[in-house]
């Protein structure tokens, strides 16, 4: 949401780990209410309205639309990450809204016009590490420039250099925790013809 995603957006997430982050894009995109599959404490309360919860619960899933406006897809380069994914997208009911894929993040290509990306990828906290990602930081960035014009991409990360390393200018820097950990979500709107 913080991307400006509203659903009827094509979606990527080409890190996509566990799909969390796809997975709560085909929700929003599915008009899915949030908590919709749970139970709430209020619910015990001695004065609850089981009667009017039913019928606001009955209003919420009417919404639900049996397919998204636009594709929603994730990727990760390793077989059993995606197999993950698809598991956790099934068991949340959003397992027929997203389209998995098995390759590197340099292998995905837009998956229709305008579209936005939110990606959380990898960031070190090794030295070893660290040094391995900002050498591909710059990859990512040309990667970025040559296939995503007209897109908005939100790289989140602990890694505040990322952009810089990129060679991309954020247009916004929303500070984010993930968990503990200090982090940013880099929103970057790609122009076609720029390198920023």
């Amino acid at each position: 949401l913080l991307a400006g995603y509203d659903g009827t957006q094509p979606f990527q997430d080409p890190f996509c780990g566990s799909g969390t982050i796809a997975i709560e894009a085909a929700w929003i995109a599915a008009r899915r209410a949030p908590g919709l599959m749970r139970r709430f404490g209020f619910e015990k309360l001695k004065n609850f309205d089981a009667a009017l919860w039913q019928n606001l619960r009955g209003e919420a899933e009417r919404q639900i639309l049996p397919q998204t406006p636009a594709p929603i897809t994730g990727s990760d380069n390793d077989r059993r990450i995606i197999r993950t994914a698809e598991t956790n997208a099934e068991a949340a009911g959003a397992g027929s809204l997203i389209r998995w894929s098995v390759q590197d993040a340099q292998s995905a290509r837009p998956n229709g016009a305008n579209g936005i990306m939110v990606s959380n990828p990898p960031y070190g906290v090794r030295l070893a590490e660290v040094q391995a990602l900002h050498a591909l930081y710059p990859q990512l960035g040309t990667w970025l420039k040559q296939h995503y014009a007209g897109w908005r991409i939100g790289m989140f990360t602990a890694d505040r250099d990322m952009p810089k390393l990129m060679r991309l200018s954020p247009k916004r820097k929303i500070p984010l925790f993930n968990g503990n950990l200090d982090c940013r979500l880099f929103l970057i709107d790609m122009v076609a013809g720029s390198n920023r």
